[in-house]
């Protein structure tokens, strides 16, 4: 036979660990605005909040990185994470 199924291949999938840090809502949502290529400015707006929040925000994504051992330092780098991790697709439109 050969071929998997696609039961064989849901449950191979779930058994893989997450490779990306846990994100809140907000800390994924300035992350994909940002690496979207926003300006921060644009980003607080956005998302209501203030740009110092949202740097507050981009600050822990980046320290979240960090602590996985995949640091992202610049903003290439974390679009590049977030398509990793399915927060956006290559095209950069954000993802689920």
């Amino acid at each position: 036979m050969g071929a998997f199924d696609s039961v064989e291949i849901a449950r191979a999938l779930d058994a893989v660990p997450d490779l990306g840090p846990k994100l809140s809502e907000r800390e994924k949502q300035t992350l994909t605005l940002y690496a979207s290529g926003l300006p921060m400015k644009v980003v607080a707006r956005q998302l209501g909040i203030g740009i110092e929040t949202a740097r507050e925000y981009l600050k822990r994504v980046k320290a979240k990185y960090r602590a996985s051992d995949r640091a992202a330092y610049t903003r290439m780098d974390l679009y590049r994470r977030a398509v990793e991790d399915g927060y956006m697709d290559p095209a950069g439109s954000v993802g689920p």
